[in-house]
């Protein structure tokens, strides 16, 4: 569980918990002729220097390489992601992640090395609620990737949450959220996370709300 330390535009903050909602049950499922449920796994393919390439019936019959019979086909419960170059045989390491900024035509317009950073919703300085933006502007300007809730673990949490809903609900907006010492930087949810930007939204029944953190990272814009 998260926490994210935010602060209203009159000057009350609290720490709250920064809640993932419940992944509903899918409700169909590929199965065999049997009546079986297909699931995914990750089976060992033989040889780690083996190209998948090669893997093939014909390249196995006629390029007869070393296999790993003691491990080809096991399934993998714990594995990690490695790299290669195309056509290469030996794994890369101490490689740099190259951010890549394109224009809306699709041309490239910056090339950056990526810097980790770390997370800055629990920070000492809030995150605040900041400009508005009407729920009708909202759903039209940005393409939203993800959303998490604000949730409360004692009273004086409702009551402050409630009132953040209630007044959102009210003036039928969402609220900018933004991080760092004046609130105007993107969220970082998790050190070494990708900055995104997020908005607040709030619905109110009675003495229950709903905030919706809707992230994202995409703004539609005439080119």
């Amino acid at each position: 569980m998260k926490t994210i330390h935010l602060s209203t535009e009159d000057g009350k903050n609290a720490r709250v918990p920064l809640l993932r909602g419940r992944r509903l049950t899918p409700t169909t499922m590929k199965v065999t002729a049997l009546g079986e449920e297909v699931v995914t796994k990750t089976v060992h393919r033989g040889n780690a220097h083996v190209p998948p390439e090669v893997l093939t019936t014909q390249a196995l019959i006629e390029g007869d390489p070393e296999i790993d019979l003691a491990n080809i086909g096991r399934i993998l419960s714990d594995s990690s992601r490695a790299y290669r170059r195309p056509g290469g045989v030996t794994l890369e390491g101490n490689f740099q992640v190259v951010v890549t900024t394109y224009t809306a035509n699709g041309d490239v317009k910056d090339r950056s090395v990526h810097t980790p950073r770390q997370a800055n919703i629990n920070e000492t300085a809030p995150v605040r609620v900041g400009r508005r933006v009407p729920l009708a502007e909202l759903f039209q300007r940005f393409v939203f990737h993800n959303q998490f809730y604000l949730g409360h673990e004692d009273g004086l949490q409702h009551d402050f949450l409630l009132d953040v809903a209630r007044g959102l609900e009210a003036a039928g907006e969402a609220a900018m959220l933004g991080a760092g010492p004046k609130g105007t930087q993107p969220l970082v949810l998790t050190n070494g996370g990708t900055p995104t930007r997020a908005f607040l939204m709030g619905e109110t029944a009675g003495d229950k709300y709903r905030l919706l953190v809707l992230l994202t990272r995409q703004e539609l814009k005439v080119p």
